[in-house]
């Protein structure tokens, strides 16, 4: 599981731009005005109060549903020098996996390569994977349930089946909720920070794994704004309006 190096031109631009980006639902506007770039091997955290739309942010990015309702994308959004779609965008692990897979399918399905390998080629994949990420325990569970697995070893997982889709940028929408100790997690996404960039959405261990901050801060007249905490490499503004 690795990312292609960029060519030198692309080193220099940003992994992924938005400009005068913004979502609305309907007639209502949750993020508006925005404008983030972020470099290549980083790790960026995003902050803020609930419902200010962080979580919504990642999902539109990484074109995923966000909801039932019309929603409305404005604004420009680019991902490695392209414009955002299906076929080009980046990963997301959300806050809730499907919990009914077995663990073998459930790392299949994020595979890049999944068609060009055989079920017994995947499965030497995602032990080889697994044993690199210092969870050789997880192994002999190919076969199991995600709901029979402890959250913290279905948390890896979600990581583990990102970093085998080989995209460049991976989105983290609260992967470390719920967790007493995320100290194995942590370290796992620290470690592929060599070879591709983290958004991060999380309430906790922002300085623990953070070359930048983002927040994304409610203010008195119910809106927020994108405020750059660390300024190594990336810049970020913006406006979202809270319920």
């Amino acid at each position: 599981m690795s990312v292609v190096d960029p060519s030198p031109a692309q080193a220099n631009e940003p992994l992924l731009s938005l400009s005068g980006f913004g979502i609305a639902y309907g007639e209502r506007r949750i993020l508006e005005a925005i404008e983030l770039d972020i470099p290549t091997r980083r790790i960026i955290v995003m902050m803020g109060p609930a419902g200010t739309g962080k979580s919504t942010l990642l999902r539109t990015l990484c074109c995923e549903r966000v909801s039932a309702g019309s929603v409305q994308i404005f604004g420009e959004a680019k991902f490695r020098g392209r414009t955002i779609d299906a076929e080009n965008c980046p990963v997301l692990v959300a806050q809730q996996l499907n919990f009914l897979s077995n663990v073998h399918d459930y790392l299949a399905s994020g595979l890049a390569n999944r068609s060009e390998l055989t079920r017994t080629e995947q499965r030497q994949t995602f032990t080889d994977a697994l044993r690199r990420a210092d969870l050789p325990h997880l192994v002999p569970a190919l076969d199991f349930r995600l709901m029979d697995l402890t959250p913290l070893d279905r948390k890896c997982l979600g990581l583990i089946r990102a970093l085998g889709s080989d995209s460049a940028l991976i989105c983290l929408d609260e992967l470390t909720a719920g967790l007493d100790d995320a100290s194995q997690l942590l370290s796992l996404i620290k470690a592929e920070r060599s070879r591709r960039a983290f958004l991060v959405v999380t309430q906790g261990h922002a300085r623990m794994i953070a070359d930048e901050i983002v927040l994304l801060d409610g203010s008195a007249r119910c809106s927020a704004s994108f405020v750059l905490i660390s300024s190594t490499g990336i810049t970020a503004s913006g406006i979202a309006s809270s319920p």
